[in-house]
């Protein structure tokens, strides 16, 4: 339902290469999966969103407590070691701790991909962990090769979702505007942006998300032509946006707190050229 989908739209855009395997001591998986019973990507999900939609990312123990109980009901396995370095993650970020954070993210990194066939989720999430916390920290080189990463194994394992891949460049556009790469970032916006005019949403929720993506893609690129003083384009630009809005809210009426805390920004840059533009001289 697009209430909940919204809940997890706004964690995704929070806001957010192949380096070397440095966790031998780590058993081979092959012991892990002989029973019928081990543990996969989906319980791992639903941790995670238990920890998430009850927001207990400032209650250690609690998010502790949660990992163990689960554990307890399946055969050992390293990927749960994962979770927890992955949750001491999230405290510390959560706490503005970032350096702290990372060490913990790449900790859990080193274990997922070792797993990662077989957990190929949980290691996307903490790849976007890391690459986000690498932004936090304005490692931006380091942040996009994780989003890199992340595309290289989704063509490994022929992930052929075109929303996802979508995503993925539309993080890359982010990461390249932080770095004040405007221009990049506008490349990677419009090439995100044609995977999504030729993706066709299956069902309602498919729909509204791939709007909200579209959305946050032209409501990116207005500020990146705003920052190459291209003001007509941004305009433009701005306006396609609030077409998109209207048809998000014509999906979900619930959404409109939301979407208007998110569009407040634009309304505030779609003010602010108009006054940049009476500003700037017509000639004599």
């Amino acid at each position: 339902m697009p209430g909940i989908l919204t809940k997890i739209i706004r964690l995704l855009f929070l806001g957010i290469f192949l380096s070397n395997l440095a966790c031998n001591n780590v058993k081979n998986n092959t012991f892990f999966t002989s029973s019928k019973y081990s543990v996969n990507d989906s319980i791992l999900s639903n941790i995670s969103e238990e920890i998430y939609f009850n927001n207990y990312y400032n209650d250690l123990d609690k998010m502790l407590q949660i990992v163990d109980s689960v554990k307890s009901e399946y055969p050992e396995h390293p990927i749960f070691e994962a979770l927890k370095y992955k949750i001491f993650g999230h405290h510390h970020f959560v706490q503005g701790h970032y350096e702290e954070s990372e060490k913990y993210f790449d900790n859990a990194l080193d274990i997922a991909r070792i797993y990662k066939k077989q957990f190929p989720l949980f290691y996307e999430t903490v790849l976007n962990n890391v690459s986000e916390i690498s932004q936090k920290l304005y490692k931006y080189d380091e942040a996009t090769s994780y989003i890199f990463e992340m595309i290289y194994f989704a063509e490994q394992i022929k992930d052929t979702n075109q929303f996802k891949k979508a995503s993925r460049i539309y993080q890359l556009a982010n990461i390249l505007y932080n770095k004040g790469d405007y221009i990049g970032s506008i490349d990677f916006l419009r090439e995100s942006f044609r995977i999504l005019q030729t993706y066709k949403p299956n069902t309602n929720d498919e729909l509204y998300e791939t709007l909200f993506l579209k959305f946050h893609i032209k409501k990116l690129q207005a500020s990146a032509l705003f920052n190459i003083w291209l003001y007509d384009k941004a305009l433009n630009t701005i306006n396609y946006a609030y077409q998109l809005e209207d048809s998000i809210l014509q999906i979900d009426k619930e959404s409109i707190e939301f979407t208007k805390a998110v569009s407040a920004e634009l309304k505030y840059l779609h003010s602010y050229i108009l006054l940049k533009k009476k500003a700037i001289p017509t000639g004599r």
